[in-house]
């Protein structure tokens, strides 16, 4: 007896070793944590969003800084012999909820489809997202942020999850670099898997949590030329977010984005309402790549 427990332990451990390496840990598609398509990197790129066209400094929290953010993305991914494809909407809305204060409470509501080649069905991924924007100083703000999200999977993407998160986030702006800003960006969140029951989680292990610390540059300036006969800027970024805490298949991401923003409206030149932006955003790690086609439209 002995010697057939041995005989299947020794059968099973090369299944064992390769089940362990891609399950959950590792797969470009998990949809929960760990991955660069997971509810764990949608809350993340919101604590942090270094892309968008928006005015920094003293201008966010003017009346023009009370606005509603439609955006589309669409990506194709590779990594670790997967490709596939998903589609992100964005909702964000931002108010300033006290009088007197020129604080802004931000809302942030995304969500995404995501499909492999070679797997059945699609994955929805979406978080609910609420910060409160604080300014420091004239060109210094700190956001405080917490989010919920959930992953409806197929079995081939190895099933639902639940996350919970918490960040803190420092943007820091500095004027006239040329004829530009320079925007630093410095978050450190913590996230970690739950289950409260609001969606079914059959393999349950257990809490999985991570320190994640994403940190970044963006540089934004006019463009002398115009488009589509409006006023137009232009802003290219870097992001580089690292996981610590429990394993995870990607603890390296970096993203490079450019965007176009263009005015709608001249007489709001100097606000950050009426911008319809154009962009594209690259993300790479170990074994994966990934390009994005994004369009925001804030109102």
């Amino acid at each position: 007896m002995k010697r057939l427990l041995l005989l299947a332990a020794t059968a099973l451990a090369p299944a064992l070793a390769h089940a362990q390496s891609t399950y959950p840990y590792g797969v470009p598609y998990y949809p929960t944590y760990g991955s660069p398509n997971s509810v764990q990197m949608q809350v993340l790129q919101v604590g942090l969003n270094l892309e968008d066209i928006t005015d920094e400094g003293e201008d966010r929290f003017t009346e023009a800084g009370d606005s509603d953010t439609i955006g589309v993305a669409a990506t194709r991914w590779s990594g670790d012999d997967a490709n596939g494809d998903r589609i992100d909407l964005h909702y964000q809305k931002a108010w300033r909820p006290f009088a007197g204060s020129r604080a802004r409470l931000l809302l942030d509501i995304p969500i995404s489809a995501l499909t492999v080649d070679h797997e059945s069905g699609t994955a929805y991924l979406g978080s609910v997202n609420l910060g409160l924007e604080i300014p420091l100083k004239s060109n210094w703000t700190l956001t405080p942020r917490v989010a919920y999200g959930q992953a409806d999977a197929p079995d081939g993407f190895s099933g639902n999850g639940e996350l919970a998160a918490a960040s803190v986030t420092s943007r820091y702006r500095i004027a006239q670099i040329g004829r530009g800003d320079l925007v630093i960006g410095d978050m450190v969140g913590y996230t970690s898997t739950v289950r409260t029951g609001l969606n079914s989680q059959p393999f349950w292990g257990g809490p999985d949590t991570n320190w994640a610390f994403r940190n970044g540059i963006a540089y934004q300036l006019p463009l002398e030329t115009r488009l589509f006969g409006r006023q137009a800027s232009f802003r290219i970024s870097y992001v580089n977010t690292e996981l610590t805490g429990d394993f995870v298949g990607y603890s390296m991401i970096n993203e490079v984005a450019a965007n176009i923003g263009v005015r709608l409206r001249e007489a709001n030149a100097k606000t950050n309402s009426d911008l319809l932006r154009f962009g594209v955003l690259y993300t790479w790690a170990d074994n994966y790549k990934a390009l994005t086609l994004t369009l925001g439209y804030r109102f």
